[in-house]
């Protein structure tokens, strides 16, 4: 990938002299008159280093695809640029560097003559000390050079910490407020809430998303009818209400079977105006990857509550999560009733990424708080006999502690092999902050160069944990 970057880069050093904007026009006579040849501008250059939006290419990578970039700079303010011997005339002055009648500014800043703008810059270094400026440019350490092209007496070294800059990660960030007249709960900073209306009453139903990633998201329910056990459950019912052959059919009695029709129970609420305009994700390729006995506020009289660990897609996107739903049984003896589902829940991330999101989705789900205005309107409006008005509000919140209880007892050594293999495809390498404790993922090759004490390698129990952020190199 970064092969490709330098390429890239490659091609920007000419847009940056054709496009840049400077504040000077070329040298006049006055100016040129003023320059001599103890001005250190005066001579010729070469480039060592350049930085295009984060990606940092060094002299080293530049040689090896054979692409260079020098600028002469002579004393009557004329000069040439030659990039990889395609020669263009010059002028400049005391403040900036004119090609193609574009002026580009430029500083002096211990021997290097840099040029910057939107994004992009460009280091070089004076040709006939190239040898020593580059090398100690590229570890880290140039500090200043003598006038007479030899490395000042002493160099001063900047600490690898003061080379790096840490970007929290946005699953690190704390949770903010939302609120309405139903319910309110805590999601994450920039984070959509979308609802059903107050007269949903029972079949209530909300998600909170990222809308940049909308497969980081929570979804929770209260309930949802009927699910019926066979077609010929469903067809009896249909002869008076057809409408109901579009109910789904549960041909597997648990939650992995549940959300197998997911795209049915979603494709249903098109059949009640309540529910009709709320949009439901469009979860398919549901695939269990572990699975764990729930403890819901329904287990009592339910005969599933499971909760799965699984994958899915989702509009294209590929994602993981934990899910959960407790299936109530009503009149299913005659062989024409069907499963009510209670507390219908998914909290769900990007594959890979959901470790990291895990426990503020958790906080979120468990934040949800029903108004009692909501909670007295659902209960009056419904016929409602298995649950009671405080099992109802407090339903999101028993649901975090069944999925935080089946997290803890997941496949530990299935997700050291899953994080080792995104970070691989990825180019990333994980490290630890010692005075924190804290996880960060680096560019791969960071433990390499990087010689401070506070970031050290992981060890592979610690792939099992979160990651607060991402270490960026600066320079």
């Amino acid at each position: 990938m970064k092969r490709w970057s330098i390429w890239l880069l490659c091609l920007l050093f000419s847009l940056f002299f054709l496009n840049s904007c400077g504040k000077t026009e070329g040298a006049d006579a006055s100016q040129v008159e003023s320059m001599s040849m103890s001005n250190p501008v005066v001579g010729g250059w070469t480039l060592i280093r350049m930085s295009y939006n984060g990606i940092d290419v060094e002299k080293e990578e530049l040689d090896e695809i054979g692409t260079s970039l020098t600028l002469e700079l002579l004393e009557d303010g004329t000069g040439t640029m030659d990039f990889d011997g395609e020669i263009s005339e010059l002028t400049w002055d005391e403040n900036s560097i004119t090609v193609d009648e574009v002026p580009n500014s430029y500083t002096l800043s211990d021997d290097l003559l840099i040029l910057a703008e939107e994004g992009t810059e460009m280091v070089f270094a004076k040709t006939e000390s190239l040898g020593a400026a580059s090398d100690a440019f590229a570890n880290g350490d140039f500090d200043d050079f003598d006038e007479d092209d030899s490395p000042a007496e002493e160099i001063t070294a900047a600490s690898a910490d003061e080379q790096i800059t840490v970007v929290p990660a946005a699953y690190a960030q704390e949770l903010v407020p939302y609120s309405c007249s139903d319910f309110s709960m805590q999601i994450p900073q920039g984070w959509t809430v979308e609802a059903a209306p107050t007269a949903a009453g029972m079949f209530h139903v909300l998600r909170a998303y990222d809308p940049e990633c909308p497969v980081n998201q929570i979804l929770f329910q209260i309930k949802y009818q009927p699910l019926f056990p066979s077609e010929d459950a469903r067809a009896f019912m249909a002869v008076n209400s057809p409408n109901m052959q579009r109910c789904p059919v549960l041909y597997d009695v648990s939650t992995e079977g549940f959300f197998a029709v997911f795209s049915d129970y979603a494709a249903s609420f098109e059949l009640e105006p309540v529910l009709s305009a709320f949009r439901m994700p469009d979860i398919q390729n549901f695939a269990v990857q572990e699975s764990f006995a729930g403890n819901g506020q329904m287990s009592s009289v339910a005969v599933s509550s499971n909760v799965v660990r699984a994958t899915f897609t989702q509009d294209g996107a590929e994602g993981e999560g934990m899910f959960s739903v407790e299936l109530v049984p009503f009149a299913i003896e005659s062989g024409f009733g069907y499963y009510m589902a209670y507390s219908i829940v998914a909290v769900t991330a990007e594959k890979d990424s959901f470790q990291d999101w895990e426990d503020v989705l958790s906080r979120s789900l468990g934040s949800i708080d029903y108004s009692q205005e909501f909670v007295s309107y659902a209960m009056a409006q419904s016929d409602q006999t298995v649950t009671t008005s405080q099992q109802l509000s407090q339903a999101a919140d028993a649901m975090q502690d069944s999925i935080m209880s089946s997290w803890e007892n997941r496949n530990r050594s299935q997700d050291i092999m899953s994080q080792k293999q995104s970070d691989a495809t990825l180019g990333y390498e994980r490290v630890v902050d010692v005075e924190t404790g804290e996880i960060y993922k680096a560019e791969n090759g960071f433990t390499d160069w990087y010689d401070g004490e506070r970031y050290k390698p992981i060890t592979d129990d610690q792939y099992t944990e979160g990651v607060a952020g991402e270490i960026v190199r600066k320079y």
